[in-house]
């Protein structure tokens, strides 16, 4: 089993060399990681660098928040990550994406048991949102024009405005799209989840592939809000491989927080952020592989996280 890790990031190089670091640790793993084109790489790089087993990507996007730009980033880990060999032809099995404010709440051997003992499974939690009893979340697919602009500063105006409007109004009722895509004379509901999953490297390949040949699906999504909670899981769930997420079909949930896939996280109003070592048994009793948010302000609660993990494996070495 090796497992792929793609973070996506724009901030905090110290707590993603604590991410990369914990994951890549004696496991044979490697961490993919995408830094926001908008950011000066140069942190990250030197916070990294000791590292052989994680990579920077040199194809970076400028990610803007709630735009299909995140899409790109993450294809572009997923091809990465898919065309890393390393001795004797070796290629991941698992691919797992974070968003750079995760940090495991299992040890490194729990996971690698965890997804020994699920090989076919594809962690990617959905609903059809045409059947959500959330007219807001509704409205994001039916009834708004989400414009991902770029970098020039009339645009991040434009895109700052754009999102105020979606916010108060939660429609732009003038371009109105319907729930269901016709992609090359394929009828393809739309599905919505969480945007932290792990898939097989079958689901990937397919996902990668997917992206490159159909141009008129990812238009749809261009325009879409926060598409990177619903693109991935529209591919999959009008795919065969429904048939292998945890519940072999979509499931309507009342909220975000019940699509969660292998990341533990509270969203009261905004995402919590963890730090106290108070926050453990909590996080320890989700029965999650990982949680977000950390960050660089969470060392207390990391600290005492590794403390645990270490006390777990020389106690699991020392009865083997």
């Amino acid at each position: 089993m090796r497992i792929a890790y793609l973070i996506l990031c724009h901030m905090d190089p110290k707590h993603i060399k604590r991410l990369t670091d914990k994951v890549t640790n004696s496991t044979g793993d490697e961490a993919f990681v995408h830094v926001d084109g908008k950011c000066d790489v140069k942190p990250f790089e030197q916070a990294l660098k000791a590292n052989s087993h994680v990579h920077i990507l040199n194809q970076r996007v400028c990610v803007y928040w709630g735009g299909y730009s995140s899409i790109e980033a993450t294809v572009n880990l997923l091809k990465a990550a898919i065309s890393f060999f390393w001795g004797g032809g070796r290629q991941f099995d698992r691919f797992v994406i974070l968003q750079g404010l995760e940090y495991p709440i299992k040890t490194n051997q729990e996971i690698h048991a965890f997804f020994e003992e699920r090989p076919e499974t594809e962690f990617i939690l959905a609903q059809n949102i045409s059947e959500s009893d959330n007219p807001k979340e509704v409205h994001k697919y039916s009834l708004y024009w989400y414009l991902d602009l770029k970098t020039k500063l009339w645009a991040k105006i434009l895109h700052k405005a754009n999102v105020e409007l979606f916010l108060k109004s939660g429609k732009i009722p003038h371009f109105k799209k319907n729930y269901v895509i016709n992609n090359a004379n394929e009828r393809m509901e739309i599905y919505q989840g969480c945007a932290q999953f792990g898939i097989t490297r079958k689901l990937a390949e397919y996902i990668v592939e997917f992206y490159d040949q159909n141009a008129r699906f990812n238009r749809y999504f261009q325009t879409m809000y926060a598409p990177d909670e619903s693109y991935f899981h529209t591919i999959v769930y009008n795919s065969p491989f429904v048939k292998c997420t945890p519940d072999g079909k979509a499931i309507t949930r009342p909220h975000l927080t019940n699509f969660e896939n292998l990341t533990y996280f509270e969203y009261p109003t905004v995402v919590t952020l963890f730090k106290e070592k108070k926050d453990w048994p909590k996080l320890r009793d989700s029965g999650f592989l990982f949680f977000r948010k950390a960050s660089s302000e969470s060392k207390e609660l990391l600290d005492y996280i590794d403390e645990q993990h270490l006390l777990k494996e020389t106690e699991s070495n020392r009865t083997k």
